[in-house]
């Protein structure tokens, strides 16, 4: 249906809109806070949680320290 066509046409420009691939950009996590940790740490990734400093990134810090 053409509601469709439009619909996908409009998530691609909004996509070609967006970062480029320069700014390499991690958006997060799908379930846990520290599966996207690879893409941070290993590939270079900005986390985009870490500026300004907010409550979840303390629990991603918190990821480092294990438990008592």
């Amino acid at each position: 249906p053409l509601w469709v066509f439009e619909e996908l046409l409009s998530r691609f420009a909004r996509e070609l809109s967006g970062p480029t691939q320069a700014e390499r950009i991690c958006y997060g996590t799908l379930i846990s806070r520290e599966q996207y940790l690879k893409d941070i740490v290993e590939w270079g990734f900005e986390d985009p949680r870490t500026i300004p400093k907010d409550h979840l990134q303390i629990w991603t810090e918190a990821i480092k320290t294990p438990p008592a």
